[in-house]
């Protein structure tokens, strides 16, 4: 084959469809067990923020995260104050924002045995009631940002128990995302 141009364009068109048709293949692939894995991790997330006692959870987002979105699940005692928070997702710096991923973090023992409509929802330094990890003051804004979306959407849950656990399901994004509402 000749070098010419049309053939040079006509190689590197094929090329760029067959890697296209490729990666979208794998995408296609992986769409169903990504989402049977992360459905997963949520129904294990709300089985360790449900106090054994009874309560409620809710799940709540930020999309001001340093690393972008952080999206977490927090259990409730029936008086409304928090028994646990679990992060579920975030993409923030390792070793400063994904501090609030572990247990005990200097933000969860901010929130553990507190109600967040009797609190200044905002970091010491911002003149509030929440400790921020150290280095990592933008991501401690969306996780209390995150804490008081829950909050606000345990607020407005009405009904049963029963509806309250429809509820849950659907805030958890088992059947539903965030941005659906």
């Amino acid at each position: 084959m000749k070098s010419t141009l049309k053939n040079m364009v006509t190689v590197l068109l094929s090329i760029t469809l067959l890697a296209s048709l490729g990666v979208g293949a794998v995408n296609w692939l992986t769409l169903e067990p990504i989402a049977r894995v992360q459905a997963n991790a949520e129904r294990e997330a709300l089985a360790r923020v449900v106090p054994a006692s009874g309560g409620f959870a809710s799940k709540g987002a930020s999309d001001n995260g340093y690393g972008g979105r952080v999206e977490l699940i927090v259990g409730f005692h029936p008086d409304t104050t928090i028994y646990h928070i679990e992060v579920l997702t975030q993409t923030e710096t390792p070793g400063l924002g994904t501090v609030m991923t572990e247990e005990e973090n200097l933000l969860l023992r901010s929130f553990r045995r507190r109600n967040p409509g009797e609190m200044k929802l905002s970091v010491r330094k911002d003149g509030g009631d929440v400790d921020a990890l150290t280095g990592a003051t933008v991501s401690s804004r969306a996780y209390i940002e995150a804490v008081g979306d829950a909050y606000n959407r345990l607020s407005k849950m009405e009904g049963s128990e029963e509806q309250v656990e429809q509820d849950i399901e659907v805030h958890s994004g088992a059947t539903k995302t965030h941005n659906d509402e």
